[in-house]
């Protein structure tokens, strides 16, 4: 998943109602376009619902992430933060050293 796309979840998981273009355009800090092509893969994807309409006479795009997405989304969250508290774990087990040893380094 590309980092955007990423950001794009978060946003509208944490919006379950959903948010405007606007709103989402400004949360991620994309341009219009860069924005519109994210949603239309995430769209095709089945990840986010795109709902078009007008407010006081001015075009209006509303953005919401769909319940099996968002689902999905919170299980990965899930999954991560269990990967994080177990390699706390470790590391605070193992005295610094141990965990490099028999690395050298990359040349970059």
């Amino acid at each position: 998943m590309l980092p955007s796309n990423r950001s794009f979840l978060t946003s509208l998981v944490t919006n379950p109602k959903g948010l405007t273009f606007n709103d989402l355009k400004q949360l991620c800090t994309l341009t219009d376009g860069n924005l519109s092509r994210h949603l239309a893969v995430l769209e095709k994807g089945k990840m986010v619902e795109i709902l078009k309409g007008h407010e006081h006479n001015r075009p209006l795009t509303f953005c919401c992430i769909t319940s099996s997405s968002r689902k999905r989304y919170l299980e990965c969250l899930s999954t991560l933060e269990q990967v994080i508290r177990d390699a706390a774990k470790e590391t605070k087990d193992e005295p610094a050293g141990s965990l490099v040893r028999g690395l050298s380094p990359s040349g970059a």
